[in-house]
């Protein structure tokens, strides 16, 4: 006989079963379709569920997106929608269920695959059945990385190839670009501790372009960041020149005491010329696998118009600059005498091409300047002529005066005079006018134009054609001589405010050792020494400096004429120490 206690149990099993069987529903009943299914996704499909995103702030994704959107259409038969990772400030991220994720954005599951990528580096994985996270080091990378996930994938490499199907979660792929330098500096700082801030909104592509740049070397590509909202330790600033730039420049390009570097201009043009200039001035040519970049000098540059050719000559079919991008890359400095010294300029042109230049500069008060003439002569003799040193010897023997140095003077279209201006102890040589440089009787210096200067003042003067430089600022561009812009050496004398005497030659013609310059090109190379005003002498295989060794009292040619000897001329500039003997 079954006890009680069991026969209640079981009672209860028999009411449980019986309620069960009960309350299902009949097969084929209305509520079996009613019944929304639970059952989980077995793969990644694309979806018309699934979302393409990318970042709100950045071009970064942007054609890797379009792509994938149109290989999925193609593959899958739908036209995803496109979204960015917008979240208003203060609010949740609450990323959706179906997403596919492309480049830097703000969601939290692409961060792992972002550690630690460099600018060509790239990643992809299907972290699950609704996330998709397509990385790359920049816009490039993330390109190529969606463009090896359609191919590994779905076979699929343009339009018309591959073929659908599904995929696991887990299926990924990484690429390491190996990159020549493994450890980057700036200015002694850690290059993945700088950052690109650009202070107008014009200029973001340069900047983006210029972090790409930079990038090059160790696949470390600076942040790219508006006005000052920067997390950088330091930063290089692209930033407005002003409007009373140092010098008349245009361009300038320098750093500060913190090390953080400034490229300013006033325009997008002279912005992307100060982005090359500094790129070039600051990347190697070749790398090393531990490089410590600087940048602590100062750059000015007067950009007349662009970095492309200013001016064609139809006739001729030539093309020709206004100036060459002169870029200074060494200087050697020597002193000649008390106050005096001469410089010795290596620069590169745009193409990356030498021009050698020499500059004589001369404190106030330590030269005296007078016209030279052939044999020391008092008058311009009929076809006489004699090179630049001749001349100088024949006046310090006539004389008896210690000349410092001197170069040749104005240009001359005949034997018989040059072509304007020349004065000598007061008196004029020719009829002939034209720009000059004159010192007055005063003793102060004049450069201009002959309707400018009262020539019963004058004590001695040489004169020139076009001048460079006049008041701090460029002068005689307009493109109606092309001897202005062609390339050529050159000869000038500049001066400043002060009193100072500048002497530039400037070398050319000769392949491979120095290419010669414009006349503008003459005025970039004496604004960052001060000089603010210059005339340009005769040029060409006349352009010729001479200078005294005091070492051992003789004068000598200093630059490389084109003619590979000095040429015979009509007169010179000549300095001289002791000018009381000059009667």
């Amino acid at each position: 006989m079954m006890k009680p206690r069991y026969f209640f149990k079981a009672f209860l099993l028999l009411l449980a079963l019986f309620l069960l069987f009960s309350c299902k529903p009949a097969s084929g009943g209305p509520d079996e379709t009613s019944v929304p299914s639970t059952e989980a996704k077995t793969g990644f499909d694309v979806t018309a569920d699934f979302v393409l995103i990318r970042n709100e702030y950045s071009t970064d994704g942007v054609e890797a997106a379009r792509y994938l959107r149109t290989a999925f259409s193609e593959l899958f038969g739908t036209e995803l929608t496109l979204g960015t990772d917008f979240v208003k400030r203060g609010e949740e991220v609450v990323p959706g269920e179906y997403e596919i994720l492309v480049g830097k954005t703000g969601r939290p599951a692409a961060g792992s695959l972002y550690g630690g990528l460099r600018a060509r580096d790239w990643s992809y994985e299907i972290l699950n059945d609704g996330c998709l996270v397509i990385a790359g080091g920049n816009s490039e990378s993330t390109l190529e990385a969606a463009k090896a996930f359609l191919k590994d994938a779905f076979g699929y490499t343009g339009p018309g190839t591959g073929a659908k199907k599904t995929l696991e979660a887990g299926f990924r792929q990484d690429f390491k670009y190996e990159y020549p330098v493994k450890e980057l500096s700036l200015n002694g700082t850690d290059f993945a501790d700088w950052g690109i801030v650009y202070m107008n909104t014009g200029w973001k592509t340069v900047a983006q372009d210029m972090a790409a740049s930079l990038a090059d070397p160790a696949g470390i590509e600076p942040p790219v960041e508006f006005n000052l909202n920067t997390k950088s330790k330091h930063n290089i600033y692209l930033r407005q020149l002003g409007s009373s730039p140092k010098n008349g420049y245009d361009v300038m390009i320098h750093a500060d005491d913190k090390g953080d570097i400034y490229l300013e201009g006033n325009s997008e043009d002279t912005i992307q010329r100060a982005v090359a200039l500094f790129l070039k001035e600051v990347l190697p040519e070749k790398y090393t696998a531990a490089m410590k970049l600087t940048f602590e000098k100062e750059i000015g540059v007067y950009s007349f118009a662009s970095p492309e050719y200013d001016r064609i000559n139809p006739a001729k079919n030539e093309k020709f600059r206004y100036e060459n991008g002169l870029t200074l890359v060494k200087q050697e400095e020597s002193k000649v005498s008390e106050g005096i010294r001469l410089l010795r300029l290596e620069y590169k042109d745009y193409e990356g091409g030498p021009v050698v230049a020499f500059l004589m500069i001369c404190e106030p008060g330590t030269v005296t300047p007078y016209c030279g003439l052939p044999n020391a002569a008092d008058t311009i003799g009929e076809g006489v002529k004699q090179n630049v040193l001749d001349q100088a010897v024949a006046y310090q023997n006539k004389y008896g005066v210690d000349i410092v140095g001197g170069i040749n003077g104005d240009l001359f279209f005949s034997a018989t005079e040059p072509v304007s201006n020349p004065f000598h102890l007061g008196k004029r040589l020719t009829s002939a006018t034209g720009p000059v440089f004159a010192r007055m009787k005063d003793g102060t210096y004049f450069i201009g134009y002959d309707n400018e200067i009262d020539f019963s003042n004058v004590e001695e003067a040489v004169g020139g054609r076009y001048l460079a430089l006049k008041n701090g600022g460029f002068a005689d561009l307009t493109p109606g001589d092309d001897l202005i812009y062609y390339r050529h050496p050159r000869s000038c004398v500049g001066t400043d405010p002060e009193g100072r005497l500048y002497l530039l030659v400037v070398d050319g013609r000769q392949s491979g050792y120095s290419g010669g310059c414009s006349i503008p090109d003459m005025g970039v190379m004496l604004l960052p020494f001060g000089a603010t005003d210059a005339i340009n002498f005769d040029g060409g295989g006349s352009a010729t400096m001479i200078v005294k060794d005091y070492a051992n009292g003789q004068l000598s040619c200093r630059n490389k004429p084109s003619d590979g000897k000095m040429r015979a001329v009509l007169d010179t500039l000549l300095l001289v120490r002791n000018p009381d003997n000059v009667k």
